[in-house]
């Protein structure tokens, strides 16, 4: 069986209190919230995400949603421009980095590397 069914199951054999018909849909919303939040933060339970928070994850009471108003141009702009500029900046620094690069070579006496990884065991 699979992992829904085995649940489903189990959702019935505990039901025995008269609330399976407050349960079934109960359990059905739970999956589907945990559904959206996996994918909105792209990690399921107990995974790490790389922006996750110092302090870790927070849990948040959605109690309603308001369907979002596009932006024009104008009050869109000032991150749009932002976004330009970062973009441009990092393309810049990755081209001053590979510049650099190019200038070097770089080798690593594994004998030297050894003796030092012998010395400072952690």
């Amino acid at each position: 069986m699979t992992d829904d069914t085995m649940a489903f199951l189990s959702l019935i054999q505990k039901s025995d209190d008269g609330d399976f018909l407050k349960s079934v849909p109960e359990a059905a919303l739970q999956r589907i919230m945990d559904y959206d939040v996996e994918n909105l933060i792209g990690a399921a339970p107990h995974e790490r995400t790389p922006d996750r928070q110092t302090y870790g994850y927070h849990l948040v009471r959605v109690q309603a949603r308001t369907p979002g108003e596009p932006l024009g141009f104008e009050a869109a702009r000032p991150a749009l421009e932002q976004d330009w500029s970062k973009a441009r900046g990092e393309a810049a620094r990755k081209q001053q980095d590979e510049a650099l690069r190019s200038r070097y070579s770089v080798s690593i006496d594994q004998a030297a590397l050894e003796r030092l990884v012998k010395a400072n065991p952690q």
